[in-house]
């Protein structure tokens, strides 16, 4: 246990390596056991966006900048971003074999080398969410500034009729 959670990435096999270098031999699969009976059971790893130490330094500023922003305050706020997707189609992590079955379509998972991807733009507010706009290729300044104009304005105007919306971007280039 104590090595699983020094370094999460450590399979049963490695697991039991360690173990055998300091004389004590056990199967891998019943490190896997034990662990999953201690519910540390094997998952794929949580993906998070890389941040920057500048990313970190902007952040920070923002969230001191808007610390002290009551309920009523946020509410008044619209957010916008865009997000890449991968289209990739049905994808299994894992497929059931049995022991000296020959390989058949099922085993096999094909993906381009590429894979293509989508470009969505979209915002929401406290009352919901926007329009979910796509994107033909790479989100540049002057598609930037058509959909504000074409999408956002029109959702500000919906969602703040008295006027007041605070449109918060991200801070990407």
């Amino acid at each position: 246990m104590r090595n699983s959670v020094k370094d999460p990435r450590k399979t049963s096999v490695d697991l039991r390596r360690g173990l055998s270098a300091a004389g004590v031999n056990v199967h891998s699969s019943t490190i896997r056991r034990r662990l999953i009976e201690r519910g540390r059971n094997a998952r794929r790893p949580k993906k998070k966006q890389l941040l920057t130490t500048v990313m970190k330094k902007k952040r920070l500023q923002w969230a001191k900048k808007h610390k002290k922003w009551d309920q009523q305050k946020w509410r008044q706020v619209i957010f916008s971003d865009e997000s890449h997707f991968e289209v990739q189609g049905y994808r299994s992590q894992y497929v059931r074999t049995s022991k000296g079955e020959p390989l058949q379509g099922g085993h096999i998972e094909q993906a381009p080398k590429h894979a293509p991807k989508k470009v969505f733009w979209g915002s929401f507010t406290f009352k919901g969410t926007g329009r979910l706009i796509s994107i033909k290729g790479m989100m540049i300044s002057i598609k930037y500034k058509e959909i504000l104009t074409k999408y956002l304005l029109p959702t500000v105007r919906v969602t703040f009729p008295e006027g007041g919306g605070i449109f918060q971007r991200d801070l990407a280039p």
